[in-house]
């Protein structure tokens, strides 16, 4: 076991302990922290028991031993450009892209919502001098500001290895408004909405319908599969439901958090036929919206995407949720549907090292020509 003491906390590294054991910990720290979806127990305990890595757990704790930081820890040996080899450090990921398909957003450290930077840089000292064994720590999403408190933290150099946009819908503030979600958007946005709506109901009524039960919620996922894998392709770049590995996550995920009101999957029908599904999260008063699926319109003026999100967000609305997140993809309609952005990134701290710096020159060199 490796340890080192801050002026105000310890760090250890220990083996992952019994999913029990670790559960207290982390529930009871994730009640104090500010975390996203993401952090949750929910998240990380089917993550555990799906893939079973080879990991670590980092503990930070304060001079009263009370936990103020968790983290899991993976690492293995990448290579880059097929030349450039280094021992790979990863959070909450494994660096095999199979099972990192199911894309964790608003990732970082589990912290005590009030020592948040400080147990960042509790956990930055005791990796950088105390955990020899990885060369570069790659991290994402994340948001800008975390990405830099990383940085800052660490001292290291960051290469950013993914950028998007992340969309949201400020539902509270519609609250206050009273106003219904078609008004807060765009006049084309709206119209877009209420000619398909118009076109959908000229022979039938639309209908959006939630999962009620476990078991239709993985109905749902199961019926999704085919026309994600329609929409995106096959290979683990492209659709997940083409990946076994995504898919006994979700069912995983599904399975541990549906009772807890932290799943909903939605189908919406026109004629009985079903022509959509969304896939969100609910936590903490925000919905996180992960994935959809669409039947393919027979007129380019139908979107059953749009009609799907507005009547989706009207009912977290009418159901007091404070925010709607698109997270992370820079997808127009997204833009269009939206109130407020922000940006994630995928980043990497670098040791200072000699091949990273023959890379970063290479990086520069490349920039350069390109203009």
């Amino acid at each position: 076991m490796d340890n080192t003491r801050t002026p105000k906390y310890d760090v250890t590294c220990i083996s992952i302990p019994d999913l029990q054991t670790l559960q207290m910990q982390w529930l009871e720290l994730e009640a104090q922290s500010d975390c996203a979806f993401f952090l949750s127990w929910s998240w990380i305990s089917s993550w555990l028991l799906c893939y079973q890595p080879k990991a670590k757990l980092i503990q930070i704790k304060d001079e009263q031993q009370r936990t103020r930081g968790l983290a899991i820890i993976t690492c293995g040996n990448s290579k880059r450009y097929g030349c450039i080899k280094f021992k790979h450090l990863f959070m909450h990921q494994t660096g095999d892209p199979l099972e990192d398909q199911i894309w964790i957003e608003y990732n970082g450290v589990l912290t005590h919502k009030h020592e948040h930077n400080e147990v960042i840089n509790a956990f930055f000292h005791h990796i950088k001098s105390d955990l020899n064994s990885w060369e570069e720590f790659t991290i994402g999403a994340i948001t800008q500001t975390e990405s830099n408190l990383y940085q800052q933290s660490s001292g290291l150099h960051k290469h950013i290895i993914w950028e998007a946009k992340s969309y949201g819908i400020d539902l509270k503030s519609m609250q206050k408004q009273n106003l219904k979600y078609l008004e807060h958007l765009s006049k084309n946005t709206r119209y877009q909405i209420t000619r398909s709506i118009k076109s959908f109901e000229r022979n039938s009524s639309l209908t959006l319908t939630k999962a009620d039960s476990r078991e239709q919620a993985l109905a749902m996922l199961k019926a999704i599969a085919p026309l994600h894998i329609a929409r995106w392709g096959k290979g683990f770049e492209n659709s997940g439901f083409d990946n076994p590995k995504f898919i006994a996550f979700h069912q995983q995920l599904i399975s541990n958090s549906f009772d807890k009101n932290e799943i909903d999957l939605w189908k919406l029908s026109c004629d009985q036929q079903v022509i959509a599904y969304f896939y969100n999260y609910k936590y903490r008063n925000k919905v996180y919206f992960y994935l959809s699926a669409l039947t393919k319109a027979n007129h380019n003026k139908l979107k059953p995407g749009l009609v799907g999100h507005a009547l989706c967000v009207q009912y977290y609305l009418d159901h007091n949720f404070d925010y709607y997140d698109f997270m992370g993809g820079s997808e127009p309609y997204k833009a269009s549907l939206a109130t407020r952005k922000e940006d994630l990134y995928k980043v990497s701290f670098q040791k200072p090292l000699l091949k990273y710096k023959i890379e970063q020159l290479g990086r520069h060199c490349k920039k350069a020509i390109k203009g």
